[in-house]
């Protein structure tokens, strides 16, 4: 289990960098205006919207910036934890993961269905998109493994000593 577990962390990492930087950076442009994003950052986005045909990053719909929003406001704070305890081996790291990896998922549906939907999704987006959510999957899955491995934390762990009167 120490190899899977280590290469379900690594990809946990990889999925949490990847929000952490992302979210702030390029996804909350369709959001918050540009102005106050610098020029380079601004150019990324439209060359990413351009290159990859993303028409939902280069004309946002309602839903989708609903989508950033909860990016922004719990998948990036979850992400930024997620990494940190990962990488410092902290125990809650799995229920991060966990909550980080089932919220992505959950949007990720949303917004695979649209392409599926649409029919104007190109493949280029897909791979894009597609190893997105199944690191998702993984870290929700991580999470998961390493949650039920561990109890849930509510009921007390038995003493092995007497209390003494």
């Amino acid at each position: 289990m120490g190899l899977l577990s280590t290469a379900a962390d690594a990809a946990v990492v990889l999925f949490s960098l990847a929000v952490a930087a992302a979210a702030p950076l390029i996804d909350a442009q369709a959001v918050l205006p540009r102005r106050l994003f610098p020029a380079p950052l601004v150019g990324l986005h439209r060359w990413y919207a351009t290159e990859f045909g993303d028409y939902l990053a280069a004309e946002p719909p309602g839903f989708f910036r609903g989508l950033v929003w909860l990016e922004l406001l719990l998948h990036w704070p979850l992400s930024v934890a997620t990494l940190y305890g990962v990488l410092a081996r902290r125990p809650w790291a799995g229920a991060t993961a966990l909550a980080a990896g089932v919220s992505v998922v959950t949007a990720m549906s949303a917004v695979l269905g649209e392409f599926l939907v649409s029919g104007r999704a190109t493949h280029k987006l897909l791979q894009m998109y597609v190893p997105f959510a199944v690191l998702a999957v993984i870290a929700a899955l991580r999470g998961l493994v390493v949650w039920s491995s561990q109890g849930t934390g509510l009921a007390p762990a038995p003493s092995s000593q007497k209390k003494r009167p």
